[in-house]
């Protein structure tokens, strides 16, 4: 007969459960982040000499990334390590981030 007591299993099997949720916690690095954000503020530079973006947009662009590069946005960034794809999503975040940034620099461009 075994001489654990089912009160050390059950408290066994939780910390073990326990454990296995944390590592579902864990961030993408911030450096991860503002790289996929440089890529922006870069593609936005070359699009804008280009032509095919506006200077307004552009800098709206250029001026949201370098936050997100900054970590000013570090608290919208939630997605863990371990999503599931190609990154898809944490670049349809960064995206997202810098259209909401965006606005607010080129809504405040317009009332200066």
């Amino acid at each position: 007969m075994n001489n654990r007591n089912i009160d050390d299993t059950v408290d066994n099997d939780n910390n073990m459960f326990s454990k296995e949720l944390n590592v579902f916690r864990e961030k993408l690095p911030n450096v991860l982040i503002g790289t996929i954000a440089l890529i922006k503020k870069i593609a936005a530079k070359i699009h804008c000499s280009l032509n095919l973006l506006d200077e307004i947009r552009s800098s709206a662009i250029i001026r949201a990334s370098e936050e997100i590069i900054e970590n000013k946005h570090e608290d919208k960034f939630f997605l863990t390590v371990w999503q599931m794809g190609s990154g898809t999503q944490t670049n349809m975040s960064v995206n997202q981030v810098i259209s909401d940034s965006k606005s607010d620099h080129t809504f405040k461009r317009w009332i200066i």
